[in-house]
């Protein structure tokens, strides 16, 4: 959301996953990239528009691979950095959950006719997984000396024109507006994520007096 926003000043570009795997497979079989290299010039000559600044969305894995390969600061020699995080991370675990079930990961894809399940054991697993991405993303952020721009899910949420303003700012772009006739992302979460999470509390009260 926070991306789609930025591309609809008109300022950046860009801004997607496009180091997901099977992406850059399908990507290099369909363009005929041999390399890495390769793959990194075609998204500045492909992807990026003229006039924009180039973003893209990145794991903690696929930064490391960014870094070990070379690419920054050899290939994106003026890189800024953003880290986004999500404070209610329970919620996310369960939006998360519910999207490897169901394989809808945007709101504007179609609707699946799969229907998620409830199930604490999972949920609790990726609880534990979020946060131990956020604390490693964290430590490698102290450790490489990065300044960062860090920004929650929830503070966008709070006034996402004047956010998107500060972010753009940061990023060198000042004075942008919002076309909204670019925005198609919508939040997900509904009733089923309401009910998961009260059913998951419920059950961790039960699960954590086994400790105490």
């Amino acid at each position: 959301m926070i991306c789609e926003h930025l591309r609809a000043t008109g300022r950046f570009s860009g801004f997607g996953e496009p180091f997901n795997h099977e992406l850059v497979i399908e990507r290099s079989n369909e363009f005929g990239l041999d390399s890495m290299e390769d793959y990194l010039h075609w998204l500045m000559e492909d992807i990026r528009r003229p006039g924009t600044q180039f973003g893209m969305k990145a794991s903690l894995d696929q930064v490391l691979m960014l870094l070990h390969s070379g690419a920054v600061p050899r290939y994106f020699s003026n890189c800024k950095w953003i880290f986004v995080q999500r404070v209610d991370v329970l919620s996310q675990a369960i939006s998360l959950s519910i999207a490897r079930q169901t394989n809808q990961w945007h709101s504007f894809e179609k609707s699946s006719d799969v229907e998620p399940s409830y199930d604490f054991g999972h949920i609790r697993h990726t609880v534990a997984e979020i946060s131990d991405i956020y604390s490693n993303s964290l430590s490698l952020i102290s450790m490489l000396g990065l300044n960062i721009y860090h920004l929650t899910y929830e503070q966008f949420l709070q006034d996402i024109e004047e956010e998107t303003r500060r972010l753009a700012a940061y990023l060198g772009e000042n004075e942008v507006s919002i076309n909204p006739a670019r925005l198609r992302l919508r939040k997900q979460g509904n009733a089923i994520n309401q009910d998961f999470k009260s059913r998951f509390l419920n059950d961790f009260r039960k699960w954590s007096d086994r400790f105490l």
